[in-house]
């Protein structure tokens, strides 16, 4: 199972990174009040894909590019529950470095990964293996978003014809 689920993170990131490659510098930074820039929606989904993937708070890897309040879509959870606008804007090539960072923790990460025990972030009432099919479903629904706006995607199915 280890060796599937790596697999499906493989594609699952490989599509967001083509995805995140092909997007104009407008549609990049874009955001108002109603919406996120795509850039944010890609830093919030590599980051929650390395969180979400590792198998204890304590075994989390740390990007060195990690921002501290980037990954939040919307308000806060705490109060006074404001919408964090990140200060600084994360390149193309930055989430590329990200998406490679979390591929190469999740081997590791899935080592340890104890398919029946509960899966760490508490708010989730989830078995470890459950979980990672929700950071995969996690991943695609934001690769979606980003597809959607980009207007389609050249990048294709990753996966498809061996």
């Amino acid at each position: 199972m280890q060796r599937e689920l790596a697999n499906q993170y493989k594609l699952a990131l490989t599509m967001l990174r083509g995805v995140v490659a092909e997007t104009d510098e407008r549609t990049w930074l874009a955001a108002d009040e109603r919406q996120s820039a795509a850039w944010h929606i890609a830093y919030h989904t590599v980051y929650y894909a390395n969180i979400y993937a590792s198998p204890s708070e304590a075994a989390v890897r740390r990007w060195p590019g990690q921002s501290d309040n980037a990954h939040f879509l919307g308000p806060t959870p705490w109060p006074p529950h404001e919408r964090c606008v990140p200060a600084e804007v994360c390149s193309q090539a930055r989430i590329a470095e990200f998406i490679d960072f979390v591929l190469a923790a999740i081997p590791d990460y899935l080592a340890q990964m104890e398919p029946d025990a509960p899966c760490w972030p508490h708010w989730y009432q989830q078995n470890q293996c459950e979980f990672h099919l929700n950071n995969l479903r996690h991943i695609q629904h934001h690769t979606g978003q980003l597809i959607e706006r980009n207007g389609g995607t050249a990048v294709g199915w990753p996966g498809v014809g061996g």
